[in-house]
């Protein structure tokens, strides 16, 4: 192995080369980010005064495909219907389903929602999340039958 100290650059693109042939580019990403992150403390706290061959590479763009994850309209009528022809399902399931696809709330903030933490401006529609996700707060949007939903639960 070449000790840290004479890898050039042109050793750093060889090793991402084969990299990108058997990763995904966010992984690749995270290498270049380690492998930069130990020749900044390299010359912070050892005194390395050469040059961070990390820093000619770029980073790989990172695609991400939103069309596996979407949910076609059919299916969320779909769902509807089933939930209107089950007996089981209560109007507490409906109006948690709604506030789901609704808002986009998240499970966890569901979850932590008590009835206290829930503002609802009824002339605005508008949700306040207390301590979501990083324990922030946030307003969602409320549309019109997910606040109706809401009204009669």
């Amino acid at each position: 192995p070449l000790p840290l100290t004479q890898v050039k650059y042109i050793h750093v693109q060889k090793y991402f080369q084969d990299l990108k042939n058997i990763n995904k580019a966010v992984t690749v990403n995270t290498h270049r980010s380690i492998l930069s992150v130990l020749y900044k403390f390299m010359k912070i706290k050892l005194g390395y005064a050469g040059s961070n061959p990390i820093d000619k590479l770029s980073k790989q763009k990172v695609t991400v495909d939103t069309d596996k994850n979407r949910i076609e309209a059919f299916e969320i009528e779909r769902l509807y219907y089933l939930m209107e022809e089950d007996n089981t399902v209560k109007a507490r399931d409906v109006t948690m389903f709604d506030l789901f696809y609704g808002t986009g709330i998240r499970a966890t903030e569901l979850t932590n929602l008590k009835f206290k933490d829930l503002t609802i401006d009824c002339d605005t529609g508008i949700l306040r999340i207390r301590q979501g996700k990083g324990n922030k707060d946030r307003d969602v949007i409320l549309p019109d039958y997910t606040l109706n939903s809401l009204r009669k639960h």
